[in-house]
């Protein structure tokens, strides 16, 4: 290496040009990281099933979705019709079971959230994001496994939040692909 003293001037002058810009990419990116509304993590399928209060399969019938500005987000609330022909987890006494499938349509909701600006400029911690959400909506007459969180944690809401006894879908990938069954698989 050639000492910086043995350079012409012109070439240290862009020489410390160079290193007083890395200098700053090195300190800006770890405060820009810090600034951008954290996202929710992928959760692995153990991690999905234990977190979850029930685990069912079946069809989605219908999607509905309503989208919204709340603030500086944008705030999507999505619900499914799905017509449940497998259940894989269910609390004891709540009549679910892999015998006793429920009665009628169950309705699964789950929201995105996405910052409509890219960086968080308030005080206190960014709240978590579904923005980049890697998990897909499902469509009516796909086949899915869903993990659902009833009063309990889906990844957004705490227990306390989602107390009202509606299913909400686990966060950000509590929706599963299924294969189609063949017709009469599944006598219901």
């Amino acid at each position: 290496m050639i000492p910086l003293g043995d350079l012409p001037a012109r070439a240290r002058g862009r020489m410390r040009l160079v290193l007083a810009a890395l200098l700053l990419v090195c300190a800006a990116v770890p405060v820009a990281a810090s600034l951008a509304a954290p996202e929710i993590p992928m959760r692995p399928p153990e991690m999905l099933r234990s977190g979850a209060t029930h685990v069912v399969t079946g069809t989605v019938q219908r999607v509905y979705l309503s989208e919204e500005r709340d603030g500086r987000w944008d705030v999507g609330e999505h619900v499914a019709e799905l017509r449940v022909d497998g259940v894989e987890k269910a609390p004891q006494g709540s009549g679910w079971s892999s015998e006793v499938l429920p009665e009628g349509p169950v309705y699964v909701r789950w929201m995105t959230r996405a910052f409509r600006k890219r960086w968080w400029w308030s005080d206190g911690t960014p709240p978590l994001s579904s923005a980049g959400h890697r998990g897909w909506t499902p469509e009516p007459g796909q086949r899915v496994r869903v993990y659902l969180a009833r009063r309990a944690n889906d990844g957004f809401h705490s227990a306390d939040e989602n107390g009202d006894g509606g299913f909400n879908v686990l966060h950000p990938n509590g929706f599963e692909r299924l294969e189609l069954e063949a017709p009469g698989d599944h006598a219901r």
